[in-house]
């Protein structure tokens, strides 16, 4: 597991637009689009990162 948090976050910041946009299309609400993002930070923040080639995808 990384244990950078910098790069941790870096990582997550740099795809959390795209990420708020496709959230915000499904339920079409800004707070529920933030959920759904901030859920995906908190599985990312805990998740073995090594085997993923590419984070956005």
């Amino acid at each position: 597991m990384i244990t950078d948090n910098a790069a941790t976050g870096a990582d997550f910041e740099e795809h959390r637009r795209r990420m708020f946009g496709i959230a915000y299309r499904m339920p079409g609400s800004a707070h529920e689009a933030e959920d759904v993002v901030q859920d995906a930070w908190l599985r990312w923040n805990g998740a073995d990162r090594e085997p993923i080639a590419h984070p956005g995808a």
